[in-house]
């Protein structure tokens, strides 16, 4: 699978052979405090203020997806500032 960040999308493209998104119903994409330390670490959970939700795909207005899963941004610009110290 591959990633993108656009000026208010994402979008997952599937690289797997014979790979599709068709079974997703919902994907919320959240700004994060921090990276999760593992597993059952969620650092949203009980996060306070809760994370701002960047970005969504809901099937039962976006449409089925199949090899590519569009979301649809929430905020003026989806790479936060707290996102580009991470990802350096």
């Amino acid at each position: 699978m591959t990633t993108s960040l656009l000026l208010n999308q994402a979008q997952f493209n599937m690289k797997t052979a014979g790979g599709n998104f068709q079974q997703v119903t919902s994907f919320t994409l959240l700004a994060a405090p921090r990276m999760s330390a593992g597993s059952g670490d969620d650092p949203c959970a009980g996060a306070t203020p809760a994370c701002p939700t960047l970005a969504v795909y809901t099937q039962a207005t976006d449409g089925t997806a199949n090899q590519t899963l569009l979301l649809k941004g929430t905020a003026p610009i989806l790479i936060h500032a707290s996102m580009l110290r991470r990802m350096s």
